[in-house]
């Protein structure tokens, strides 16, 4: 950095020699590019008139940060919250509000019902996906079924069909009550299958004079009731066929 000549106070003018020197200093010291400062500092507010910050690196930015949107384009990308963020509309209404402490975990508050919506850009409805370690868990269709996904996140094997009103268990997907898996319901994709663990299996018939049939394949493709628990006589009645 070149020296630039001043006199103090009142002190006798420059000579020309120093003015012409003053600004041949100030000419050669000059930032060409903002890269050549590597800590440049503003002393007001920076205004890009309509022009963009481009490049490649990271922003840091201590203090609040104030604008009308974000807009990542496309990509694999990170958002890393090193601190406290809250998100509030610009009302500032904070029944709207999500936050997290910097400690990994953030939550959606707002008094009243909470709404998550997904669009495409042509406002068309698209899915809505819930991640965990980067992996599908839960994903809501735009049709309204419900998909949950096997612990790689490749494979839904349960499912809400909200059209059919369906809870879609695939094979080898259990159903399983009691605290220490007392009572599995599942499909093995050969049989299905009712295991009880714990306790008296029972099926329980409260309709008054109500019946409990067992019935199976006839052998010509029905079915015919093998078994008849009558609830009007207390018969228990069995049948056979041929």
């Amino acid at each position: 950095m070149s020296t630039i000549v001043t006199r103090a106070g009142k002190g006798s003018p420059l000579t020309n020699t120093e003015v012409d020197n003053n600004f041949t200093n100030l000419n050669t010291d000059k930032v060409e590019n903002l890269v050549e400062d590597t800590t440049p500092q503003l002393g007001g507010d920076l205004d890009l008139n309509s022009h963009d910050i481009t490049g490649t690196g990271d922003i840091n930015i201590t203090g609040t940060v104030v604008a009308d949107s974000l807009k990542i384009d496309s990509g694999v990308f990170d958002i890393n919250l090193q601190g406290s963020l809250d998100a509030l509309p610009a009302d500032n209404d904070e029944s709207h509000i999500f936050t997290t402490s910097g400690s990994g975990s953030g939550f959606f508050a707002k008094y009243g019902a909470l709404g998550l919506s997904s669009r495409n850009k042509d406002t068309s409805s698209s899915d809505i996906g819930f991640f965990t370690d980067k992996l599908l868990r839960v994903e809501i269709a735009d049709t309204g079924g419900v998909f949950f996904y096997e612990d790689t996140g490749t494979t839904a094997k349960l499912t809400w069909d909200a059209s059919d009103e369906d809870l879609d268990f695939k094979d080898s997907v259990r159903a399983v009550f009691g605290d220490g898996s007392d009572l599995t319901i599942e499909h093995n994709g050969s049989n299905s299958q009712i295991k009880n663990n714990t306790g008296v299996l029972q099926i329980l018939q409260f309709v008054d004079d109500g019946d409990i049939v067992l019935s199976s394949d006839d052998g010509f493709g029905g079915t015919t009731n093998y078994f008849r628990a009558d609830g009007s006589t207390g018969e228990a009645i069995l049948y056979h066929y041929g």
